[in-house]
């Protein structure tokens, strides 16, 4: 049975262990709600940029319209419809408008996977956040049983001598004169 003092620093190094670990897990707890927020922050992002993407189409394709119906009314007013300049004009207004919509396209890609390589690299840092409070649990864990097993001298290390006892001392035997 110990003493109260040894009591009383179990108690206290109990007590202390089962604050920190209840700290680490609310501290644990939180980073996961921030990476969610952030996952749904990226979602409402991406989301955002693809209806931008999609209203920059739209205004694309209504611009062709427009171009397009007015090269066929000019060639209608001028009697040169289905002509060598309109058929140009025309089939310019076509690759112009699949160029736009591609680079939008691209540019609505890329903008993704910043976002996606952004998110990776979070969610990478909040699991190595959680390493590390593993190892702290490892580090605390060791320390106590470290402080426990050596903190009033209850170990004793085989070949010691008992007081009273020295190692390698021994009496000469008496020899006869």
């Amino acid at each position: 049975m110990g003493t109260g003092l040894e009591i009383a620093f179990y108690a206290l190094v109990a007590g202390a262990t089962v604050y920190s670990v209840d700290q680490q897990e609310k501290g644990r707890s939180a980073a996961n709600k921030a990476a969610d927020r952030q996952k749904e922050a990226q979602q409402e992002q991406k989301a955002a940029l693809a209806a931008q993407a999609a209203q920059e189409r739209r205004q694309q394709i209504r611009e062709e319209r427009v171009r397009r119906a007015r090269i066929i009314q000019a060639g209608e007013n001028t009697g040169t419809s289905d002509s060598s300049g309109e058929l140009g004009a025309l089939g310019s207004l076509s690759t112009q408008l699949g160029t736009n919509i591609g680079f939008n396209l691209g540019q609505l890609s890329s903008a993704n996977r910043r976002s996606d390589l952004l998110q990776s690299g979070a969610d990478f840092m909040n699991e190595s956040r959680a390493f590390l409070n593993n190892a702290q649990y490892g580090q605390q864990a060791a320390s106590i049983f470290s402080t426990l097993g050596g903190a009033f001298g209850k170990t004793r290390t085989p070949n010691t001598p008992s007081s009273g006892q020295q190692l390698g001392v021994y009496p000469s035997p008496q020899s006869g004169p």
